[in-house]
């Protein structure tokens, strides 16, 4: 809960309002923030929850951090990731990325080291928002060993 709270407070502080990312590529430094559904697939079950991202773009390129929850097997996963993510085709309606964000995974009051790769696609929804479609592939240190899952999510960027 501290590290949601640590999240919207830093969200609230820091994005100001901006175009979304696929809404202005020619933008050479501006800020974005967004928060989203997740989807895990892990073990041939899905797992449901939640995330923010805040992100700091620079024309092709971007600094992005992504605080999220899973509820998984009676417990909650939290994640704290940040890293760099890069741009491609960006247009007014659209663009796609490919990220690969590196941080802290919490479980059961244990903390380990998780990595997630991932994709998407922005689609622009009007003015300064868009709609991202993302796939990641969360590595994690858990319990003693390394696990993957495949995650799914729909962002609404600002």
């Amino acid at each position: 809960m501290r590290l949601l709270c640590t999240v919207l407070f830093f969200s609230a502080v820091l994005a100001s309002p901006t175009n979304a990312q696929s809404s202005s590529p020619s933008s050479s430094s501006s800020w974005e923030f967004g928060l989203g559904p997740l989807v895990a697939f892990r073990d041939s079950a899905a797992h449901l929850g939640g995330g923010l991202t805040l992100a700091r773009r620079f024309d092709r390129f971007a600094g992005a951090f992504e605080g999220s929850i899973i509820r998984r097997e009676g417990h909650n996963d939290w994640r704290a990731v940040g890293g760099p993510r890069t741009m491609f085709g960006a247009s007014e309606d659209s663009s796609f990325f490919v990220q690969a964000l590196a941080g802290t995974f919490i479980r059961q009051s244990k903390a380990n080291w998780a990595v997630l790769p991932g994709a998407g696609f922005d689609a622009a929804i009007g003015g300064s928002h868009a709609l991202r479609f993302q796939v990641d592939v969360p590595v994690e240190r858990d319990q003693d060993r390394t696990v993957t899952s495949v995650r799914g999510s729909v962002w609404i960027v600002f």
